[in-house]
């Protein structure tokens, strides 16, 4: 049970082979958790290897091209159980419907309709659907409270971006002696330093419950903008809804307890932690120049 004090709804993914989460989310303390439960399979199916590789085999034997798989197909070369598989499937859906949830507060940031909404924004990386929502965020005439909150929003957006990009396209990492199971590797060469940088993550169950917790957090967060973006265009167009409430009330106010500055902030700096600077005891002293030879 996810819940916002009166705001609140179910979400119990049941994964074949029997394992089954909860993620539960208490008032706005950021207090997140996830049970899992590896429950044994139903009766009269087969688990792991067996059951996976059958499967393979007998999609190959429908394209027309059976053949007998190698016991270790079952990792798909991965290195992950198949329960870390199909929880990585469930990322890999969320991510897509957060990211088609940021597009349409794009369009609704530059007051845009769905249809040349959908056409801007499409096809775009996710990097320039940002840079585009930012600007059209700033340069509109939503209230300054919307724009301040908006920004942070679009930062857990960009945060969770590079959380779900790490992982999905990570490689199997290798070791000495072949393949380190629950292990990916990102490489990259972006600190232009002239060699390839590999970071290793540690897909660990932990790892896991955390993503989906965030994914969640982010949707929430990205939903709760959208719906102050739509209230304001409402109380401007619409007469009675101006007599009948204030702006605070009906932009803000829809919820109790609301989702404001402070705790956008408060999550954005839980889900991205930066490391304690320096004391200047702890700095290291810049090596001496040596006077040059005569």
């Amino acid at each position: 049970m996810l819940e916002f004090n009166h705001f609140c709804f179910l979400a119990e993914p049941s994964f074949e082979g029997g394992l089954r989460f909860t993620i539960s989310l208490c008032g706005f303390g950021l207090v997140l958790s996830m049970r899992f439960k590896i429950s044994s399979p139903p009766r009269g199916s087969t688990s792991g290897l067996t059951s996976f590789t059958g499967f393979l085999e007998s999609l190959m034997t429908k394209s027309g091209t059976p053949f007998k798989l190698s016991p270790n197909v079952y990792y798909l070369r991965t290195g992950m159980t198949e329960q870390k598989l199909q929880i990585i499937g469930a990322i890999t859906i969320m991510w897509n419907q957060l990211e088609l949830q940021m597009k349409k507060l794009t369009w609704t940031c530059g007051e845009l309709d769905e249809k040349p909404g959908a056409l801007i924004t499409m096809d775009l990386f996710n990097v320039s659907l940002i840079v585009l929502a930012r600007n059209l965020l700033q340069s509109s005439t939503y209230h300054h409270r919307t724009k301040d909150e908006g920004t942070v929003v679009f930062g857990i957006f960009d945060h969770m971006r590079n959380r779900r990009n790490a992982l999905i396209h990570g490689t199997p990492e290798w070791g000495p002696h072949g393949w380190l199971p629950g292990k990916l590797a990102r490489f990259t060469a972006k600190e232009a330093k002239g060699s390839v940088t590999i970071k290793s993550i540690d897909v660990t169950e932990q790892y896991l419950q955390s993503l989906i917790s965030d994914l969640v957090l982010a949707t929430e967060c990205l939903a709760d903008c959208q719906r102050k973006l739509d209230n304001e265009i409402r109380f401007r167009s619409d007469p009675s809804i101006r007599t009948r409430f204030s702006f605070e009330s009906f932009v803000f106010g829809y919820r109790a307890p609301e989702i404001d500055i402070v705790f956008l902030e408060t999550a954005l700096a839980k889900l991205n932690p930066q490391p304690p600077s320096p004391s200047k005891s702890q700095k290291k002293p810049k090596p001496s120049r040596a006077s040059p030879r005569s």
